[in-house]
């Protein structure tokens, strides 16, 4: 869901239930995804105004119903989440329910976006944002899909520790600045996929050039032969693609790429 994100909340909460609808409505789909901050754009001076707890935010109520309602896997992009046992402790986190309305993964970034950058932006969440330390995985009938959000991306490290746990596909919602976007988007998504051979989402927010910062958009998705198999512009869109995972089983098969690594010499690991 490629939606426009304005600086109401209220309005961003119902244009994603309108295209969630709306997408259940032309393309019957299994998993429908939303992009990072989709309810609210990042804004270190108003994040104590928008944070919500998890569960029980106005957010989670309103994706766990649509998701009961419509009996749909969401992937609810990425909201500012407020700790449960600290109120002034913050967390970029995505919450994932499946169709009866359970909350069945969590995801806290854990690669926080600290840049600046003398043509395009600055943008530093560590300033009030903490990160977070563990993998989430989910299930959908037999297929593991591995949890990242904005940053993440650019992290081949991650994306190959869930190729490790058994994902089949890894989902970022993602907010990428403009420029930056027009040299690195295609290829981070891509390369991504192609290491792992795996398929790729990547879900960002419609460009707004009136905003500070504008983010590059053309959310996409990519196959582990590297093929981006749909992607968006730059305006509010709903982006559909089926996935062929036996295709992807058979691909591996016969580039047995994580077979032939040299994990004598060189490995990546999971901290416990």
């Amino acid at each position: 869901m490629q939606m426009n994100v304005t600086k109401s909340k209220d309005v961003n909460l119902t244009t994603a239930i309108t295209l969630i609808r709306r997408a259940v409505h032309k393309y019957d789909p299994k998993i429908v995804v939303l992009p990072e901050y989709f309810n609210y754009f990042f804004d270190k001076v108003t994040v104590d105004d928008h944070a919500e707890y998890i569960p029980g935010g106005t957010t989670y109520t309103a994706l766990m119903n649509i998701a009961r309602e419509l009996r749909i896997y969401l992937v609810g992009g990425s909201i500012i989440e407020r700790d449960d046992k600290n109120k002034n402790i913050f967390y970029n986190t995505t919450m994932v329910f499946n169709p009866t309305g359970d909350m069945i993964a969590k995801y806290r970034k854990i690669h926080l976006t600290d840049m600046e950058m003398d043509y395009d932006f600055k943008l530093k969440e560590s300033d009030v944002l903490k990160r977070g330390h563990t993998l989430a995985m989910f299930d959908v009938d037999g297929i593991r899909i591995g949890l990242g959000i904005g940053y993440d991306l650019c992290f081949s490290e991650l994306a190959t520790l869930y190729r490790k746990n058994g994902c089949d596909m890894l989902i970022y919602p993602v907010v990428y600045p403009a420029r930056l976007g027009l040299m690195q988007w295609d290829h981070l998504n891509r390369a991504r996929a192609i290491d792992n051979q795996l398929f790729v989402v990547g879900v960002s927010p419609a460009r707004d050039t009136t905003k500070e910062f504008t983010c590059f958009a053309h959310s996409m998705i990519v196959d582990g032969h590297g093929r981006i198999l749909v992607r968006g512009g730059d305006v509010e869109n709903i982006l559909y693609a089926e996935l062929d995972f036996m295709d992807m089983d058979k691909y591996r098969d016969q580039i047995k790429l994580f077979g032939h690594k040299r994990t004598d010499i060189y490995d990546t690991l999971v901290k416990y």
